[in-house]
């Protein structure tokens, strides 16, 4: 179960939401909005824009952000598509060995890449955080994200905490500056799936709430000062209109 928010700077708008996702290997996602509400506006089912920018682990083969694909580095075809450069080695307070490396598009590859770092912790080769911004610097959009990974058991690690920046030049003068970040609420390593749970959609929206106190339940960290302003604000604002 995630909480998710996502918030433009300058107190313009602040969206949160809460959802249900289901995993199971290989490859088969479904996810289900619990709550959400947007600053101003009325409909719920717009808060789940945040959820739908980045993807919730980087161990697909490609990588989908902002729905288009790119190739992902730990997958086989991005042994092809990028250079890797071990920048350093360190320990932890257990000795364990982290490996952090960067990774970059090789020169002249067609397909869609990333740029970014990882670190990646010994014994057992797992991603233990992920930085990774979209390659093309011509572009208006700009897409930067990470991913904190928390080990659980012994040879499980899971997605603890996400966090992504969007930046877009194309809309007005000044650049158009929008930060998500999600939480891991709580994890079942050992569910019952359903007949059918992922034979539908990926993301459903259904039957959310936008009351407050819904999403009061799953929020992890509490609203500043500032996202509490900008909520009262909108909310008053849209009520005039």
């Amino acid at each position: 179960m995630t909480a998710q928010s996502g918030r433009v700077l300058d107190d313009f708008l602040l969206i949160e939401s809460a959802s249900e996702k289901k995993n199971q290997a290989p490859g088969k996602h479904a996810e289900r909005m619990l709550s959400g509400r947007v600053s101003g506006f009325q409909e719920p089912s717009l808060a789940f824009i945040p959820a739908q920018i980045q993807p919730f682990t980087f161990y697909d083969q490609e990588v989908t952000l902002l729905g288009e694909q790119y190739v992902n580095p730990l997958g086989q075809a991005g042994l092809r598509s990028y250079n890797f450069i071990l920048e350093d080695t360190v320990w932890n307070a257990v000795g364990d060995t982290i490996l952090y490396i960067s990774f970059f598009p090789r020169r002249g590859t067609l397909s869609k890449c990333l740029r970014g770092s990882f670190h990646i912790q010994l014994p057992g080769y797992a991603v233990k955080t992920v930085n990774a911004s979209t390659a093309q610097s011509d572009e208006s959009i700009h897409l930067s994200i990470r991913q904190n990974y928390r080990q659980y058991e012994r040879d499980i690690w899971f997605p603890d905490e996400l966090e992504s920046k969007l930046r877009i030049t194309s809309l007005m003068a000044s650049p158009v500056v929008a930060l998500g970040r999600s939480y891991l609420a709580a994890v079942n390593f050992h569910p019952k799936f359903e007949r059918g749970t992922f034979s539908g959609p990926d993301f459903s929206d259904a039957g959310i709430s936008s009351k407050a106190e819904d999403l009061e339940r799953y929020r992890c960290l509490p609203l500043t000062t500032s996202d509490s302003l900008t909520m009262q604000l909108l909310d008053s604002l849209s009520q005039r209109i």
